[in-house]
């Protein structure tokens, strides 16, 4: 079953004493913690539970959460330090032309005229656009996720083909 979950955040400290923690979401919205109702935590002692999300709301940089039957600091205590996991089929439907991170990343992205410039490696937000740092033999690409330069996302093939604006592959 773990090979279905995917990492979302990690258990940041304790909220209060009843229960409630602050999680570090890996996308720095936090978003999908308010779009789906249960998460895993592995125990320290490797043992994967599963809980039902009681409550979840943006709080600063964080997202504070509570389980169902988390009630006190102590049960929290223990998972400090845990990565919080989400089954892949529980991540909402996106709309046609959105992708989720983990989608691109691994994807071949290749120039309209077929110039193979390497597979996505991580995707940097930045707040107007995402940004697809792409590698291939030492050389790095920072590929911006935008309409004239993203011609074609195809998840099926696992291929982005990209039309380069002026100066983008310019050797440092």
């Amino acid at each position: 079953m773990e090979e279905e979950l995917i990492p979302v955040g990690k258990i940041f400290r304790t909220h209060g004493i009843k229960g409630r923690f602050l999680v570090f979401p890996y996308n720095p919205s936090g978003e999908i913690f308010f779009k789906i109702d249960r998460i895993f935590i592995h125990s320290r002692e490797g043992e994967l539970h599963e809980y039902k999300i009681r409550t979840a709301a943006p709080h600063k940089k964080w997202v504070l959460a509570q389980v169902e039957g988390w009630e006190r600091i102590e049960e929290v205590e223990g998972f400090i330090g845990a990565e919080v996991l989400v089954r892949r089929e529980d991540f909402p439907e996106v709309s046609e032309g959105e992708y989720y991170c983990l989608d691109i990343i691994g994807m071949r992205v290749i120039t309209e005229e077929g110039r193979l410039l390497g597979e996505v490696q991580e995707v940097i937000s930045t707040g107007s656009n995402d940004v697809y740092v792409t590698r291939k033999d030492g050389r790095e690409y920072l590929i911006p996720a935008i309409d004239e330069v993203v011609l074609k996302v195809d998840l099926n093939k696992k291929e982005i083909t990209v039309h380069p604006k002026e100066g983008l592959l310019e050797d440092a």
